[in-house]
């Protein structure tokens, strides 16, 4: 898996790894260091995923009626999932649960 990590000036990481460029690139500039470095990395980190983030899953895949393809164990997989979905399905179920209280109001 590629992931960008951004090294302090001691060669440390910082925060997490990042998705793309441009990501590691504005938490840079969030904290206020240019002076931190960026680096391309083909890494494999071992993070289990969280119950909440499982069942978060379980909510995307019931409301957007798509499917998780991934690891559902993996932290970062299941970050991405729900990163790019994740949005979508409350905005469906908020949808959905105003329609059905109009209905159930006589509006």
């Amino acid at each position: 898996m590629k992931k960008y990590i951004v090294y302090d000036t001691t060669g440390n990481p910082v925060g997490v790894p990042f998705n793309t460029w441009k990501d590691a690139e504005t938490y840079k500039i969030v904290y206020g260091r240019p002076d931190w470095t960026v680096k391309l990395a083909h890494i494999h980190i071992d993070r289990k995923s969280t119950e909440r983030q499982r069942r978060a899953v379980s909510f995307v895949e019931e409301w957007c009626n798509i499917s998780f393809e991934g690891n559902i164990n993996d932290f970062y997989e299941v970050s991405d999932f729900l990163a790019d979905y994740l949005g979508t399905a409350k905005e469906i179920a908020s949808d959905a649960a105003a329609s059905y209280w109009s209905m159930i109001n006589g509006y």
